[in-house]
């Protein structure tokens, strides 16, 4: 009883949700309402009027979706080893390049970052052929999209509700791609968004924006009010003849223009300046943070007009803006195409198991150049130091596994795998000469030749790079150090005699 009574009291605040029960199904029209912590303000309206009309919210979705296709969307097939081999023309990468006859790759990606961004929720509807393969992509508002279930918990969801201007159109929910990000912890079945918590940010900038219009069009002039000075006192219609002359001189076309007024009168501001009110500093606090909360920086879009910003360049603007910002998107995005739209054109089997899917190619990307290059030099130093073994460092580079006895082994558990086969160094010798072999490694001739080997681990040969990397240069470097390691260890590599 007081739980039925929670939930009507909670319905007059909230609206209708999901979970409200709605015809005898879950599902309702008002998806969403707004209620933030410290406030008893509802920015619902806002939501339904659009967070993405806001100017700085639109800046970041057009960054977004202009970067996107920069790194290179892939279907690939991925072998035992772990090694990605790139599928081209596949037909569910020629169905997002032309989604539908009067929508292309740019309008969709478009749509596809404004809803995943604002809303967290992007739906779009599958029109299969005959063999039940997709030939159309139709891409659902998401403001106008709820779940419908049963309320016994017979089943979790079985179709989707589309509000077409007032007209319900349910369709089940296996030709639907729902694709969302986090989980809504009210209504479970739809996403979340992290800008659904910065709508107060949002409304200042909107306030910002629009009193310092407001300013612009009153010839930056805040309200007055104008008084008669003295002991006399005029009419109504007196009072409404100059507080036309007062509006055609401080707006309009005639703004600036001289005015005389009949009488003594004090002029009173009414409110205050934008100094006053800290116009200027507040918005770009405001401004920053719901950036941050698309993973975006005001750098990127060039917005730090103080050159105040947190990164020293802008490249290093563009890689946080790849990292936190489209990154993340294009993967939750690739992830559920795989799962969603892939499974229909492949065996649902190798796409479950992760032997075929989409992944993006970020090679195209000169910002994120070196991030490849950390990659490898933190493998090649983690392996050094034993702090990892062969087949986790190959992992961070993105190569497969190796089937050496020795590649899941750490330190002397790795020795002891490494003495049993391969040949043993003499420990009687004192010297080895130039040119001679321990196993598969020769020996350097030098501190000098072993100092070049050495600084390769920093070399761009072992950089991934736009025209991509020698991987068979890096995986024998790999084994090479390895090598090293092992023999370093040993009694007599310190008496090797150097020729000069």
């Amino acid at each position: 009883m007081s739980m039925g009574l929670y939930g009507s009291f909670k319905s007059l605040f909230r609206g209708k949700t999901p979970y409200s029960g709605w015809g005898g199904m879950g599902g309702g029209y008002r998806p969403y309402s707004v209620w933030l912590p410290g406030t008893t303000y509802d920015y619902t309206e806002m939501l339904i009027q659009g967070l993405w009309k806001n100017s700085t919210v639109a800046s970041g979705i057009d960054w977004l979706a202009r970067n996107w296709s920069v790194p290179n969307l892939q279907v690939v097939r991925v072998d035992d080893e772990g090694i990605e081999d790139p599928i081209h023309n596949h037909p569910a990468l020629t169905l997002l390049r032309r989604p539908h006859p009067y929508v292309g790759e740019a309008a969709f990606v478009g749509a596809y970052v404004r809803d995943a961004s604002c809303y967290g929720n992007v739906w779009i509807e599958k029109i299969k052929n005959r063999l039940g393969e997709p030939v159309e992509l139709k891409i659902w508002r998401a403001d106008k999209v709820s779940p419908l279930f049963p309320t016994d918990g017979s089943d979790y969801l079985t179709a989707w509700r589309y509000n077409i201007n007032g007209k319900m159109l349910d369709v089940p929910a296996d030709k639907v791609i729902h694709i969302r990000r986090y989980i809504d912890m009210d209504q479970d079945r739809v996403g979340w968004s992290p800008l659904l918590a910065h709508v107060r940010e949002i409304a200042v900038l909107n306030e910002a924006s629009t009193y310092t219009a407001s300013l612009l069009r009153n010839f930056a002039v805040p309200g007055l009010i104008a008084t008669p000075k003295g002991d006399f006192t005029v009419s109504e219609d007196d009072a409404k003849a100059i507080k036309s002359r007062l509006k055609d001189a401080l707006t309009g076309d005639q703004r600036g223009d001289p005015t005389v007024l009949t009488g003594a009168y004090e002029l009173h501001k009414m409110g205050f300046t934008p100094e006053e009110i800290g116009l200027v500093e507040i918005p770009k606090s405001a401004q920053a943070t719901v950036l941050a909360a698309m993973g975006l920086n005001t750098s990127v879009l060039g917005l730090n007009t103080d050159n105040t910003g947190a990164y020293g360049t802008y490249a290093d603007a563009i890689r946080a803006a790849y990292v936190h910002g489209l990154i993340p998107l294009q993967k939750v995005f690739a992830d559920e195409m795989t799962h969603q739209l892939l499974i229909d054109f492949e065996d649902p089997d190798d796409v479950r198991s992760g032997r075929i899917k989409f992944t993006f190619d970020y090679s195209p990307v000169e910002e994120l150049d070196d991030r490849e290059q950390i990659a490898a030099n933190r493998a090649i130093r983690l392996l050094g130091g034993g702090v990892i073994t062969i087949n986790e460092s190959r992992d961070i580079v993105g190569y497969g596994k190796s089937d050496s006895p020795d590649a899941d082994s750490l330190g002397i558990a790795r020795d002891e795998i490494r003495n049993e086969i391969l040949p043993q160094a003499d420990p009687s010798q004192t010297t080895v000469s130039e040119g001679d072999n321990i196993g598969s490694v020769k020996v350097p001739a030098s501190t000098g030749e072993r100092s070049k080997i050495e600084g390769e681990r920093n070399s761009d040969s072992l950089s991934p790079s736009r025209s991509g990397v020698n991987k068979a240069l890096v995986q024998s470097y790999v084994s090479l150090m390895a090598e090293l390691e092992e023999y370093e260890s040993r009694e007599g590599w310190t008496d090797i005699e150097e020729v000069s």
